[in-house]
């Protein structure tokens, strides 16, 4: 009897001692439960150091974001040339935080795996913490455009020094080294710059003109000059001399470049106010559009060999003409035949023309020895 009531009592402190257990156990369990169905970051979580501990993914977006954009107020470059200069703020270049990236990423933490691999995380990050990188970036475009704009205000033209002829005195204006910016490599300052915020010096390139005062003014007189007579010619052939020989005049010819009949005056036209004369065309006189230009290009050529400059092309009319000696002609036709020289001096030459009631002048200026 006595036994069964040992036995009993036995039995009863095992089913206590199991309810102990069991209620512990659905505590803990609930516990658990509850950590692991959390909606807020786990402890110790932060973005750029910036604890979101217990927040929200749109609480800790909020915060992060209000934190940071604070931050980014006055953050600026300053870029420099000369007495200019351009203060850029970081706004200007489209900057931008990735913030989503960040939240779902720290969000995310404690969150993937089993559940022993969910608690050992969220122990750790509670004890160790979590830092989380806020990746930013910018708008290669808004860089572009702000590249432009300053590139459009700095930059400017280079001007030739200009010769000026008048009635035989001759005078130079000055040429201007103009500037131009180097874009490639201000954007790469510009973007290289971004997380330094440091001052920049504007490359810019000078660009010099092609033309000089110091090379116009070896032009001091005459080294060649040649005329012909047109006197017998019709009223029309006389016009067409004159329009050719205008659009000769003034014309400059810098070292080692070739100088084109043919480009200087352009295609023979009526826009151009040339007219029908009789023209050499396989051995025949016919009419054709802009007869007598080749008397023009015959005065130039002669004036050039009077020069010593270096005629690359000429070609002989297919009848003798009579403004000139037997192989002293020089035929042109736009697209086909052409007078053409070389300027092999180390100075510039001028070409001047005039032509009067029935002569045409050519006089090639240059470097006179004296």
């Amino acid at each position: 009897m006595e036994r069964t009531r040992k036995e009993d009592k036995k039995n009863i402190q095992i089913i206590l001692y199991l309810s102990i257990a069991i209620v512990l156990f659905s505590i803990g369990f609930y516990g658990f439960y509850l950590v692991l169905s959390k909606e807020t970051m786990y402890e110790g979580i932060k973005v750029e150091k910036i604890n979101l501990s217990n927040m929200t993914k749109e609480e800790a977006l909020k915060h992060i974001k209000k934190n940071k954009e604070e931050s980014l107020t006055g953050k600026k470059m300053v870029l420099k040339f000369k007495d200019k200069s351009y203060n850029i703020e970081l706004k200007d270049l489209g900057f931008y935080y990735d913030y989503e990236k960040a939240i779902n990423k720290a969000y995310s933490i404690g969150r993937k795996g089993n559940i022993f691999a969910r608690l050992k995380t969220i122990s750790n990050t509670k004890k160790h913490g979590e830092n989380i990188e806020l990746k930013s970036g910018y708008d290669v475009k808004a860089v572009e455009k702000l590249v432009n704009k300053i590139s459009e205000d700095i930059n400017l033209e280079s001007k030739n020094a200009v010769f000026h002829f008048n009635q035989g005195n001759m005078s130079v204006t000055e040429e201007r080294i103009g500037r131009k910016v180097n874009k490639e490599l201000l954007k790469e300052k510009i973007e290289g710059n971004i997380y330094k915020l440091e001052d920049i010096d504007i490359p810019v390139d000078n660009v010099n003109p092609k033309i000089t005062k110091a090379q116009l003014n070896r032009i001091n007189g005459i080294i060649g000059e040649f005329s012909t007579s047109f006197k017998n010619s019709s009223k029309d052939r006389k016009e067409n001399i004159r329009i050719s020989a205008k659009a000769l005049d003034g014309r400059i010819v810098m070292p080692g470049e070739v100088f084109s009949f043919n480009e200087s005056t352009g295609p023979r036209s009526k826009q151009k106010g040339y007219k029908e004369a009789n023209i050499i065309v396989k051995g025949e006189f016919v009419p054709g559009l802009g007869g007598g230009v080749c008397q023009v290009s015959t005065t130039l050529y002669n004036a050039l060999l009077l020069s010593n400059l270096n005629v690359t092309e000429r070609h002989p009319h297919s009848l003798p003409v009579k403004y000139v000696p037997e192989n002293k002609d020089a035929a042109v036709s736009y697209g086909s035949l052409d007078l053409k020289f070389k300027n092999d001096f180390d100075y510039p030459v001028y070409i001047h023309t005039k032509a009067n009631e029935d002569h045409v002048y050519i006089y090639i200026y240059g470097n006179k020895k004296k």
